[in-house]
């Protein structure tokens, strides 16, 4: 029999509850440290929540959960060109609806162009151009016009905007349930002590100040915390001097304090748990990372709202996590250029078609790359 450390309640069996969400690509689990009914409650509420305020970052980087499921798809996000398009895991846009184009010839005929995000979008292409020119006739055969179809990617002349919803009071009970959770794992007897009830409370119930348990980071410096790839999750707790403190990390940038009793009476103590979110790397995850006592930010010192200096100090985080994810992309999609135009030539001496091939797609990618 185990006893679940939120409701203190005794319980026969459990599924394993995730130690770190698995939309985050962590996979330890415990079946001790809560009873089911706790876990169903917490997926259908601060799980989510977290999950919602991470969301754009896993669909940026594409990489799947714990469990090997891909990311969710944003759907519907404006471009600064007045684009609807649907951003798959990974980045990748495709057009939402369609657009046309319409421009008249000097022999009194239009010239129509269109572009769709899928060949289904044809009928409504051609449904918004008879509404958008009623006095245009059209004689038009859809399937001849499937048959004229230029099947290509291409580069977009807007940018994305994508919109952040990091933060309150779900969103940070979501997180310190994975930290309690942690200390759950680790050492069962001291979650389950008194000295956490305002904890328990917070996670379960929303009672208590979320500025008595997670806090912003003030400054824009990298924290010096172990890690196995670029986007990395970590999460550090130490208990020492009647006071349990640490920090959360996801994807090796957004980082927040946390402190999850100021009434510890039990032995000093230091726990992590580090997951690579891609999981490219062996170990993915390690379960005991070792990490300095001073790396962790001060839990008082740091701002208890989201002010002006803080968003600085986050978008500055965002902005370094881009960085790396820029770089990660233009090595798989040139790689993917050069592999798509080279592989069928295996074995061949390259003639001047290809490599003007090549040197055409490249420059194409690095010109739409550096625009944008």
């Amino acid at each position: 029999m185990s006893k679940c450390i939120y409701t203190l309640k005794n319980f026969d069996d459990a599924s394993g509850e995730h130690i770190l969400q698995n939309f985050l690509g962590a996979r330890w689990t415990s079946k001790q440290i809560s009873c089911d009914e706790i876990q169903h409650s917490f997926g259908n509420t601060i799980d989510t929540a977290l999950e919602d305020g991470l969301k754009q970052f896993r669909v940026i980087l594409g990489h799947r959960g714990g469990r090997g499921g891909a990311g969710p798809t944003l759907k519907n996000v404006s471009t600064t060109t007045g684009e609807k398009v649907h951003v798959f895991p990974g980045g990748r846009p495709n057009l939402a609806e369609p657009t046309v184009s319409i421009k008249p010839n000097t022999d009194g005929t239009y010239s129509v162009s269109a572009k769709l995000g899928m060949e289904k979008h044809l009928g409504w292409a051609l449904n918004k151009l008879r509404l958008d020119h009623p006095n245009l006739k059209l004689e038009i055969d859809e399937e001849e016009l499937k048959k004229s179809f230029k099947h290509e990617q291409d580069f977009s002349d807007g940018r994305i905007h994508l919109s952040m919803k990091m933060g309150g009071m779900d969103f940070f009970r979501g997180a310190l349930k994975s930290c309690f959770n942690l200390l759950g794992a680790v050492n069962h007897q001291v979650a389950l002590s008194n000295e956490f009830e305002s904890l328990r409370d917070f996670i379960l119930n929303s009672s208590g100040e979320i500025d008595n348990f997670a806090r912003w980071m003030s400054h824009s410096d990298r924290l010096d915390l172990p890690s196995i790839g670029q986007f990395d999750h970590f999460i550090g707790l130490v208990g020492y001097g009647g006071v349990v403190s640490g920090v959360i990390q996801f994807y090796g940038e957004i980082a927040f304090p946390v402190r999850l009793t100021t009434t510890y009476s039990g032995k000093d103590f230091q726990c992590s748990y580090l997951v690579d979110s891609f999981r490219g790397h062996e170990p993915a995850e390690i379960r005991d990372a070792s990490f300095r006592f001073d790396a962790i930010p001060i839990f008082t010192e740091q701002p208890k709202k989201p002010e002006q200096l803080v968003w600085g100090s986050y978008t500055r985080r965002f902005e370094r996590i881009l960085e790396r994810w820029y770089a990660r992309t233009d090595d798989i999609n040139v790689r993917e250029i050069v592999e798509s135009i080279l592989l069928p030539k295996d074995g061949e001496i390259l003639d001047e078609v290809t490599l003007r091939e090549l040197s055409q797609k490249l420059r194409e990618y690095l010109t739409a790359r550096i625009s944008n």
